[in-house]
């Protein structure tokens, strides 16, 4: 019996050292007639992941006889089909396996030919029939992360900031600004709008995470600046920060007279945006700007959003990046620079220019480097990484460049007349991007000096001859302009102070983020130069002056587009085709961090910026009946004045006077002050005399001095009880007196 199965059974094959290149393909299974002369054995799967033996090349086997092909040709037959199970009796006198899932991970053991097997009982059979194993399904979560969620998220992310919108309008009557304390509108806003934030919130990072599509994605961002930015407008029902009030004054008195006369004040010798002001009023029938100065910083905040996204596109194509960056930028500019005010309207003309200027007339633009790639010296990876690359021509055609030149250059000649600051702004970043061959309109810094040079000569020669040492007093004097803009702050309530803590460490951290964004960048192989250039390039202006010790808030808000796009290049530094959950996460706890500071820089001197109708009913009162040249005194300058009869009035400020600082405010009785006041007014022709004194005048000191606020409420007790004064206009937020024998004609 023994002798016959070895009669029956194949010869033993000789494996070879190698496979040779015929046996490379076994992807699909061959059927063909076998060879009586040889037994060529096949895997029952026949896919690639065959093993040799099973692949081997008949040429090495021995030469079988017609006795012994039969068994042989039976086994060929069983391993024709794998790819399907194959159901049927089982043969008693061998054992076929057959795999379950018949796939290419059945095993070398599962798939041997039939042909090598010794004859085995029915017991014997079932007992090595191999075990069932499950067929392998994708997980559910993988096929919902895959398909499913990002085909709902972006409908989820609009429902999650429809949500947020409409909490916060829900929300907005509950807002009493009259409760604020020092620490600003932070202090009176109810918790929905805290919810409605990050709901909003939530609902762009979503998008950017699955499906960063612009559209989406800008219906996000500007939902986020109607509430930063939009709450203001709409609780406070009149404009707010006293210099609105003075260049709506300004507007009048063009409207007015037709007239710009250089000798009233530094306005007037920047006339450009005034006149603007005035044209379009004019044109549109509007006797008054106040209306759109109430909404200005909105409108305003809305329209950076463009020439920022050209800003961010111009340095980057990844999608998350530029999006990251116009989210960024909105919720660190809290410099409150957005009312109706000439820094406005040229800031908006400086993001326009250096949009188009890195759109279109850039020698060359980030790309992918290999510098730090390459082994070599330190200062070798150096230069060549901070060297811009140049990717040819500038963009569009020939005479579409020519317009956009003729667009930069009136873009210039409109910011030059209009503001003191954002020309040299705009000629620092012009002269940087030149300067490292980053700009293919190479005289422009040259004629946006001689531009600059000629109406500083030629027109504003007159104002700047009487006023030289205020206004070229301090150029150079870097410690000067440094500490006029840091320790000139630090002073006032505990609240106050803790505002301007947190504007401070909001500014030195968002430009440490920059510094790590630049940093990662540059590890990836990114040249950000012509970014890097203008983040910088401000800076420079804080050698020109002090700016009334706001010369470093000007500076943060020229830097704040090319910082932002540094800030979101930490989270996103390359592109990726699917968003990472680690960079989200990140980015949400950053934005829930610079929101919740933002709400606190940017509004947190609001209770002396904000005003009532009534204290603007006090000055309309003596724009109406004082005559021409009265004075008009005040305890401080924080009051709507002078938005009418911008020119007629002279006025006093009570607490900038040498005898003021003279008083011990924290011991004095307050009927010193109250002497004080009377003799000012007594300067000039009684008859011609006013003193206003309003609710935002008394915050003022409150929170910008160390005046004891039970101190200012004993003064204005005084004040209205006074013998010596009558009043002519009386309201709890505000009140007009004249001295006592002066009758109102």
């Amino acid at each position: 019996m023994t002798r016959e199965r070895e009669a029956s059974s194949p010869p033993r094959i000789e494996l070879p050292d190698r496979a040779p290149e015929s046996s490379g393909v076994a992807d699909e299974p061959m059927v063909r007639e076998p060879d009586l002369t040889r037994a060529e054995p096949e895997t029952l799967t026949g896919g690639p992941e065959a093993s040799q033996a099973e692949v081997e090349p008949a040429a090495h086997e021995a030469e079988v006889t017609p006795a012994e092909v039969e068994p042989v040709d039976r086994a060929l037959e069983s391993s024709r089909v794998a790819d399907e199970p194959v159901v049927r009796e089982p043969d008693l006198t061998r054992a076929e396996p057959e795999t379950l899932t018949g796939g290419p991970e059945a095993s070398q053991a599962e798939v041997e030919p039939a042909a090598h097997e010794a004859e085995v009982t029915p017991a014997e059979a079932v007992a090595r029939a191999p075990e069932a194993r499950p067929i392998e399904i994708a997980p559910a979560y993988s096929a919902c992360r895959a398909f499913l969620l990002p085909s709902i998220a972006p409908a989820a992310a609009l429902l999650l900031t429809a949500g947020g919108v409409f909490l916060w309008a829900l929300a907005l009557s509950a807002i009493d600004v009259s409760r604020m304390t020092d620490a600003g509108l932070v202090s009176v806003l109810p918790a929905p709008v805290f919810v409605a934030l990050g709901l909003v919130t939530a609902g762009f990072l979503t998008s950017l995470h699955f499906r960063p599509v612009g559209p989406l994605l800008l219906i996000h961002v500007a939902a986020l600046v109607v509430i930063l930015f939009g709450t203001t407008s709409i609780v406070e029902h009149v404009p707010h920060i006293s210099a609105t009030w003075r260049h709506v004054g300004i507007v009048d008195y063009l409207d007015r007279t037709h007239h710009v006369e250089t000798d009233i004040d530094a306005y007037f010798n920047w006339p450009g945006f005034f006149v603007f002001s005035a044209f379009v009023a004019d044109v549109a029938g509007i006797k008054t700007t106040i209306d759109f100065a109430r909404w200005a910083p909105l409108v305003y905040d809305l329209l950076f959003l463009l020439p920022v996204f050209l800003i961010a596109r111009a340095g980057s194509t990844d999608r998350r990046l530029i999006w990251t960056t116009v989210w960024m930028f909105s919720i660190t500019n809290w410099v409150a620079q957005d009312y109706f005010s000439p820094q406005a309207m040229t800031y908006l003309l400086y993001l326009v220019a250096v949009a188009l200027l890195l759109s279109w007339f850039t020698a060359g633009a980030p790309v992918a480097a290999t510098a730090f790639a390459a082994s070599g010296r330190v200062f070798t990876r150096l230069r060549s990484a901070l060297r811009v690359a140049s990717v040819g021509p500038s963009k569009g055609t020939a005479v579409q460049r020519v317009l956009l030149l003729l667009v930069l250059i009136a873009v210039a000649a409109a910011i030059i007349p209009s503001h003191q600051l954002t020309p040299f702004a705009l000629f620092a970043a012009v002269t940087g991007l030149v300067a490292v061959r980053s700009c293919s309109a190479r005289g422009l810094p040259l004629l946006v000096l001689v531009m600059l040079a000629a109406w500083v000569v030629f027109m504003t020669g007159s104002f700047l001859s009487g006023h030289f040492g205020s206004v070229a007093g301090s150029v150079g004097q870097v410690d000067k302009n440094v500490s006029s803009s840091l320790g000139g702050r630090l002073h006032g309530s505990p609240e106050h102070l803790l505002v301007v803590f947190t504007r401070v460490a909001m500014t030195g951290g968002l430009w440490l983020l920059a510094l790590v964004g630049f940093l990662r960048r540059l590890r990836r192989g990114y040249r950000d130069l012509q970014l890097a250039v203008l983040a910088l390039a401000p800076f420079l202006l804080i050698a020109l002056q002090s700016y009334g010790g706001e010369i470093l808030l000007r500076i943060y808000l020229f830097a704040l587009p090319f910082m932002a796009f540094f800030i979101a290049a930490v989270f996103f530094t390359a592109a990726k085709a699917s968003g990472s959950w680690r960079a989200s996460l990140a980015l949400a706890v950053a934005s829930a961090v610079l929101v919740g500071g933002f709400l606190v820089s940017r509004y947190g001197n609001e209770r002396t910026d904000y005003f009532t109708q009534a204290e603007v009913g006090a000055d309309a009162y003596i724009n109406r009946v004082a005559p021409k040249g009265a004075l008009v005194v005040s305890l401080t300058r924080d009051y709507p004045r002078k938005f009418v009869r911008y020119e007629q009035f002279k006025y006093s400020f009570v607490s900038e006077l040498p005898r003021w600082h003279d008083l011990d405010v924290s011991e004095a009785p307050p009927r010193a002050a109250v002497d004080l006041i009377r003799r000012t007014m007594n300067g000039t022709d009684p008859r011609r005399s006013y003193l206003i004194v309003t609710r935002s005048q008394v915050a003022d000191l409150e929170t910008f001095s160390d005046v004891r606020r039970g101190w200012l409420e004993n003064l204005v007790r005084q004040l209205r009880r006074s013998p010596d004064f009558r009043a002519v206009y009386a309201h709890p937020d505000a009140f007009v007196l004249q001295l006592r024998n002066v009758r109102v004609t």
